[in-house]
């Protein structure tokens, strides 16, 4: 019964006026990315400190790269993991950098 209730009900007009443009989309992607970075890398550091298997510092940066690298910053920054290499503290902030400029970029010029 309440199955053929929901089914009488038009839902196709229901995100009409929502409109997420690719500054908004981007910005919620690299959020993910950043998240995803945030895990990995907090893992990372506790497999280090419990003598486990570790993640490579290649996929760390391949994370940051496509995404994920304002995430890994402040994650880094905070546990003080890998912030002696200076492959990750010159690399991430210039990451960081683009990836935010293009979100800004991308927000002005189509909203």
């Amino acid at each position: 019964m309440a199955l053929n209730v929901f089914s009488q009900i038009d839902f196709s007009h229901l995100f009409d006026n929502f409109h997420l443009g690719p500054g908004y989309i981007l910005a919620i992607f690299l959020a993910v990315m950043s998240f995803v970075s945030f895990v990995v890398t907090t893992y990372d550091k506790l497999a280090a400190e419990a003598g486990k298997r570790r993640i490579s510092e290649n996929a760390l940066l391949i994370l940051a790269v496509f995404g994920g690298a304002v995430g890994e910053y402040i994650t880094m920054k905070r546990i003080r993991h890998k912030t002696k290499h200076p492959k990750f503290m010159i690399t991430l902030p210039i990451l960081c950098l683009i990836q935010i400029a293009a979100v800004i970029f991308l927000i002005i010029k189509f909203g």
